[in-house]
C-alpha cells in the first residue's frame, strides 16, 4: 500500500486502486483507508473481470 501511495504521489494521481485475487490483512486495509485507496478482492475480480471475459469470448463464437 505504501509503495502504491508513493507512486500515486510521484505521478500526481488523484485516485488509486489495488486489485488482488486473494485478500487483504487488516493492517493493509487500514493503510488503504488512510491513503484513500480503493481495494478490490477476489469477489470483485469474479464479478467484474471474469464476467467481462466471458462476454468477450461469446463475441467470437
Amino acid at each position: 500500500m505504501r509503495e502504491i501511495n508513493s507512486a500515486k504521489r510521484n505521478h500526481k494521481c488523484i485516485l488509486s486502486s489495488f486489485i488482488t485475487t486473494s485478500g487483504y490483512t487488516n493492517d493493509a486495509l487500514k493503510q488503504a483507508d488512510v491513503y484513500k485507496m480503493n481495494c478490490y478482492g477476489l469477489d470483485w475480480v469474479k464479478n467484474k473481470i471474469v464476467k467481462w471475459q466471458e462476454q468477450e469470448q461469446r463475441k467470437f463464437v
